[in-house]
């Protein structure tokens, strides 16, 4: 027969128990959420270099279709026909990417935001598991930092929907103008030996990050409604 677990001799051992496992929780708790901020934290660092700054040559992608001659009725396999590409600048046929070693410092900022931009929603939500954590082992109020991390977590979660796709399309349009690009047929001597690039334009329907967007929404509303309820219960705490 197995034995089972000895029992708490007396209710005193019991509640004082209690506390020690909640406080042992609450420390776990926070150390998850710190190693995955620190986590979020140097993954950003390098995703956001590495996009800003490729670590092999240190040049910057875009993401800008460009339209390529038709050689015989086929287009052209070979990135070097097109007059795009020399020791800074180049297109890749068939992937819509323009790459180049230029400075275009607006553009890799731009780029370098959207990138960190998804980070800085984990990041948050650590630091207010961290914070509602130490006011709970500290058994002090914590529906103010409560209320402070969701309706910041909704709204950096509303501007990464909105921003980050918004920001790596106007990265790609400020290079095509630094860089002095032809942006139509008009602009090449010879459409049939010679490609242009295609300004990408922001699209509220198609480039929108809608499943942030509505995820933004609803943690909005449950801010609100927590604002609410908080509200309700001091009111009914003060009748009494």
């Amino acid at each position: 027969m197995t034995s089972s677990p000895p029992l708490p001799t007396s209710l005193d051992d019991h509640a004082r128990s209690a506390p020690l496992a909640g406080r042992a929780a609450l420390g776990i708790l926070t150390a998850v959420a710190a190693a995955v901020g620190l986590i979020a934290a140097l993954y950003c660092l390098l995703v956001t270099s590495w996009t800003v700054s490729g670590p092999m040559d240190g040049g910057v992608s875009f993401d800008v279709p460009v339209v390529l001659p038709e050689r015989n009725g086929e287009l052209p396999q070979d990135p070097i026909d097109t007059q795009f590409t020399d020791e800074l600048i180049s297109v890749t046929p068939g992937e819509a990417g323009l790459r180049t070693l230029h400075p275009v410092l607006a553009s890799r900022v731009l780029l370098g935001i959207a990138t960190a931009l998804p980070f800085t929603i984990v990041m948050l939500g650590c630091l207010g598991v961290i914070v509602l954590a130490a006011k709970l082992a500290k058994q002090r109020p914590f529906t103010g930092p409560l209320l402070w991390t969701l309706g910041g977590l909704s709204l950096l979660t509303l501007v990464s929907a909105v921003g980050a796709p918004w920001f790596r399309m106007l990265a790609g349009e400020l290079a095509v103008a630094e860089l002095g690009l032809p942006t139509s047929g008009d602009a090449v001597s010879d459409v049939s030996s010679q490609s242009w690039v295609v300004p990408p334009s922001f699209s509220v329907l198609q480039d929108l990050d809608w499943p942030m967007l509505l995820i933004g929404i609803v943690l909005g509303l449950i801010t609100a409604l927590l604002t609410r309820a908080v509200r309700l219960q001091r009111d009914t705490e003060g009748l009494v």
